[in-house]
């Protein structure tokens, strides 16, 4: 019956509504991000432009943790990972290494060097 799509930027928040006065359907495929996220798109481009790129602050008592993106256990300096945000007083899990497992966490690298890009 309706499609809505809500988005903000640290400048701007919108919402865009698409639908009719008198309710009937859209349609059975239509979604928010399918019809109304074009008209938020095209909105928001318009009034941001020109405004530097800024990115949200990060609030206090929240930290920017690398972690595996495999496990959700926190991630080394030397592993590959990805950067989660995580309330300071719950952060991820400390990896559960044991000394007979250690060779096992090497194998998503390995893989990646030995397998053509794109397969892993």
């Amino acid at each position: 019956m309706d499609a809505w799509f809500a988005g903000s930027s640290p400048h701007q928040v919108a919402v865009a509504w698409l639908g009719y006065s008198q309710p009937r359907s859209l349609g059975g495929m239509e979604t928010g991000g399918r019809a109304a996220l074009p008209m938020w798109n095209k909105y928001m481009a318009r009034v941001l432009k020109g405004l530097p790129d800024s990115p949200y602050a990060v609030p206090p008592g929240v930290a920017s943790i690398k972690i595996d993106p495999y496990s959700g256990h926190r991630a080394g300096p030397a592993d590959h990972g990805i950067y989660e945000y995580f309330y300071e007083e719950f952060p991820p899990p400390e990896p559960e290494w044991q000394e007979e497992d250690a060779g096992q966490a090497d194998i998503p690298r390995i893989l990646e060097e030995l397998l053509p890009e794109g397969l892993f």
